[in-house]
């Protein structure tokens, strides 16, 4: 009757560990979800930033050309 009860207790033991592991697995999930967001958050972030500075220095290339021309115009204004 003791070995019963004693395989009845590890039963119990093993169905509370079956239930605290699905629970855990259950948590693991939504912060693994909520981590797979926040990374793709980032990026796009970065994407974005990348986007940004390429054409900040797209930006930059054709203000210099144009200061370029500006001042070659007011050399050949000068030289006229």
């Amino acid at each position: 009757m003791e070995a019963l009860r004693v395989l009845e207790q590890k039963i119990a033991d093993l169905v509370d560990m079956v239930r605290k592991t699905r629970a855990d697995n259950l948590r693991l999930e939504q912060e693994n979800t909520q981590l797979m967001t926040k990374l793709a958050a980032y990026a796009a972030d970065d994407q974005r930033r990348l986007q940004l500075a390429q054409e900040k220095e797209s930006t930059r290339s054709l203000v210099d050309g144009l200061i370029e021309r500006i001042n070659a115009l007011s050399e050949s204004e000068l030289q006229s």
